[in-house]
């Protein structure tokens, strides 16, 4: 067999392995960097709300949402790049991610002008549910957990509408932000 050929071959034997390969490598600070992102801006509107902080403070998101997109796309080019090859599953959530986060962004646009009071704050944690049971769903126990308690927030946050920015907040920092904090541990 000439160069030429085996390299054909091991090509070959790379992509399949690519293919078959389905683990998934969850890069654990952007869950608490995006959930630490969602909880201060709950807490700042549940604040402006109750009169307890100004009103320019609801600017806060304009400051801390393209931050946390700009790590996203740093953070995702690095982790790309440090791994030999990505597994068609790793492809899979980084789209995923990607989706979800562009969804939830065009959502919350609208949302004060669709919906009243802390809808926009709902989609996000439905945002960050749908990408932890996806996780979970693979098999990470933590990433169920962190769903669930995303949609407990949501569901308890609509019968105690008082008090909904610090229980979704809560959700985010729990389910969202906590599931990073299990992965970074687990990823070492």
């Amino acid at each position: 067999m000439n160069p030429s050929e085996a390299r054909e071959h091991l090509d070959l034997v790379d992509r399949i392995l690519t293919e078959a390969d389905r683990s998934l490598c969850v890069i654990g600070d952007l869950f608490v960097v995006w959930g630490l992102v969602a909880a201060a801006i709950d807490v700042v509107f549940q604040l402006a709300l109750t009169g307890r902080v100004h009103g320019w403070w609801t600017w806060l998101p304009l400051v801390l949402i393209p931050g946390a997109i700009a790590y996203t796309f740093v953070r995702s080019i690095q982790a790309k790049n440090a791994s030999d090859r990505m597994t068609t599953a790793g492809r899979d959530y980084l789209n995923v991610v990607w989706v979800v986060f562009g969804l939830m962004a065009v959502a919350q646009s609208a949302a004060f002008h669709l919906f009243p009071g802390w809808s926009g704050a709902a989609l996000w944690s439905l945002g960050a549910a749908i990408i932890t049971f996806y996780v979970g769903l693979r098999g990470d126990r933590a990433g169920m957990l962190g769903g669930i308690v995303l949609i407990a927030s949501m569901i308890v946050a609509s019968f105690v509408p008082a008090y909904c920015g610090w229980i979704l907040a809560a959700g985010m920092l729990l389910g969202y932000s906590g599931f990073g904090v299990a992965a970074m541990t687990r990823n070492g």
